[in-house]
């Protein structure tokens, strides 16, 4: 018998959403740093006239009003509201950088997260567990299954032996179709003792519809 649990598309649509917001956010910052904080910037620089160096900063004294009310209208800028200092308008455009990079990064991880996922699937057979994306190994390698996060999570951890090193392969019942990840599981419990399944109990077969109308 062989059981194929083919990855949930639901489960992983999540990272690509993340991944166009981040593109998004990046898109969001680039605007701030290359267009909205450099006007601002070139505003603040004619309004806030260097004075003097106090411990290697740089003091502003603002221009006055009349004089500012003449340069707007003179640079055609549509506001006349008083700028930040230079300095802290910088310090803005460096942090859009960094938020950008962060984004960036984010971005990559998610999408690339949902393109390799994409086609991924677990299959069981009566004495073999295969996946398309690396981790094969027979039922008689198994050490241990630890079911901690099963009930909660969905989430099994399987201790194997392969070429005398011991390797974990997480069985995740999100990430792939519940029903046959659970149908693999109860495959791959049968094959082993009851001190090889910790931190949770063996499965239990489900029910047949006939039993149930039966007893109904």
């Amino acid at each position: 018998m062989i059981v194929r649990a083919d990855y949930d598309p639901g489960y992983y649509r999540r990272f690509l959403w993340l991944a166009i917001g981040s593109i998004l956010f990046t898109a969001w910052c680039a605007y701030d740093a290359f267009v909205k904080y450099p006007h601002e910037l070139e505003r603040a620089q004619v309004y806030w006239i260097p004075s003097e160096e106090k411990g290697g900063r740089t003091e502003f004294t603002s221009m006055k009003q009349d004089d500012w009310q003449t340069a707007v209208r003179e640079k055609g800028w549509s506001s006349d509201e008083f700028p930040e200092k230079p300095d802290e308008i910088r310090h803005k455009i460096q942090s859009q950088y960094l938020f950008a990079g962060f984004a960036v990064v984010c971005g990559v991880v998610c999408l690339l997260k949902w393109l390799l996922a994409k086609g991924s699937w677990v299959e069981g057979t009566d004495t073999a567990l295969n996946t398309n994306y690396g981790p094969s190994f027979q039922f008689d390698q198994i050490e241990s299954i630890d079911k901690t996060r099963w009930e909660k999570k969905g989430i099994a951890k399987i201790k194997y032996k392969d070429g005398g090193r011991t390797r974990q392969f997480v069985f995740d019942d999100f990430k792939f179709h519940r029903e046959p990840m659970g149908r693999i599981l109860r495959t791959i419990e049968k094959t082993l003792a009851d001190d090889q399944i910790v931190g949770g109990a063996r499965e239990k077969e489900p029910q047949k519809e006939s039993s149930a109308a039966n007893a109904g």
